[in-house]
């Protein structure tokens, strides 16, 4: 006989495990409180993360929380899996994004909420809606986009919005590598417009959105990181981040490739090479070089370990359980691809952040064995 909860049996048994978790959150951080009376708020952050690694109990809000507007993307990109999704399931709609603004807006008010891939110009109905819903009810936005229908017509909308940042995708400093890694001639002048259009949108609105460049350090381009930064800044961009490579971005829609056999992957031999780059742009962050580049500088000074220790790689503790969420287009809640699994359309998010499907991923989460210097997450 089946063991598995009937659907109406599941949805009983997390919402009251959600509450029994969210009883246990309030009584830990009323004991918080009183630890952590006359900190600083940054030592009282950290003991919150401490306490909640430990217990397994979510004494803190998630800081970014992304969500998937768009079930396509216009690009293929080498260095991306996500555009093969190709699921055929009920995506999300206006009245679903309009229920998880109004959740965040009441119980995650601090929190950053990212439109994201596959590629949310995609669905540029529903991005419009979001953005100028969430603006209405001041839940703070941002956007992601490779930058291939932004006109200066699309980037005044954007902007009006007011989001937190725009940032563009963009992988080489030369036509020709942005290109191959996106695999689009001509992808790499879009991207150039896109993020002029956003710069001359803002200055002429006099908008406080920021505009930002996101590059993926592979073996491909690495050569041309240091030079990224000067490009970036002739575009206008106000800030630069660099996303070192992960083998699978998507967590489950491709098998893990060999390190050894995946052409992006900065090998052994090159790791010199990788060592001077990020030394280059360490001394351009060290000088407050604008535009500024959003990496902390720890994580950057982990870049040719990580290359270098693959597998093997681990820093500190992975609290992204504990700071961030993703909801996929189809309305699941997940971390890394580690569940919870929990969908929008059934449970209100602050439900499944405190739900006893959400502890055990937390508990995944630990022991995790994927490398990765993602920057959804924090260590410890």
């Amino acid at each position: 006989m089946s063991t598995t909860p009937e659907p109406a049996m599941k949805v009983l048994l997390e919402r009251g495990s959600s509450v029994a978790w969210r009883g246990a959150s309030t009584l830990g951080s009323s004991a918080l409180q009183v630890l952590s009376a006359g900190m600083s708020p940054e030592k009282e952050k950290l003991l919150r993360y401490k306490a909640s690694y430990l217990s397994g109990v979510a004494l803190t809000k998630p800081r970014g929380i992304s969500l998937e507007l768009s079930t396509a993307c216009n690009l293929h990109c080498k260095i991306c899996h996500q555009w093969k999704d190709n699921r055929e399931k009920q995506a999300l709609d206006e009245h679903d994004v309009k229920g998880i603004i109004d959740d965040i807006a009441a119980h995650f008010p601090h929190a950053v909420l990212e439109f994201s891939g596959q590629e949310p110009t995609m669905n540029a109905p529903l991005l419009f809606f979001a953005l100028e819903y969430a603006q209405q009810k001041g839940v703070q936005t941002a956007l992601n986009t490779n930058g291939m229908v932004v006109d200066r017509a699309f980037a005044e909308r954007l902007v009006a919005a007011e989001p937190h940042h725009i940032s563009v995708s963009l992988d080489g400093v030369h036509a020709q590598t942005h290109d191959y890694l996106r695999h689009m001639r001509g992808s790499h002048a879009k991207v150039v417009r896109a993020v002029q259009s956003l710069v001359a949108a803002k200055e002429s609105m006099r908008s406080r959105s920021a505009v930002a460049v996101t590059t993926v350090l592979c073996d491909t381009n690495l050569e041309e990181m240091p030079e990224m930064h000067a490009f970036a800044a002739s575009l206008g961009a106000e800030s630069l981040n660099y996303n070192a490579f992960v083998l699978d971005n998507s967590y489950f829609l491709a098998p893990r490739e060999r390190y050894e056999e995946c052409e992006f992957w900065v090998k052994e031999q090159r790791l010199p090479v990788l060592e001077g780059v990020v030394q280059d742009i360490l001394a351009l962050k060290e000088a407050g070089a604008r535009p500024a580049i959003t990496n902390d500088a720890r994580q950057l000074r982990n870049f040719p370990e990580y290359f270098r220790n693959k597998a093997n790689f681990s820093k500190g503790k992975c609290l992204a359980g504990y700071n961030y969420f993703h909801i996929h287009k189809l309305g699941d809640v997940t971390v890394c691809g580690k569940g919870p699994f929990l969908n929008v359309k059934q449970y209100p998010l602050h439900e499944i952040w405190h739900s006893y499907s959400y502890y055990r991923t937390r508990q995944l989460i630990k022991q995790c064995d994927v490398p990765c210097l993602n920057n959804c997450f924090t260590l410890l």
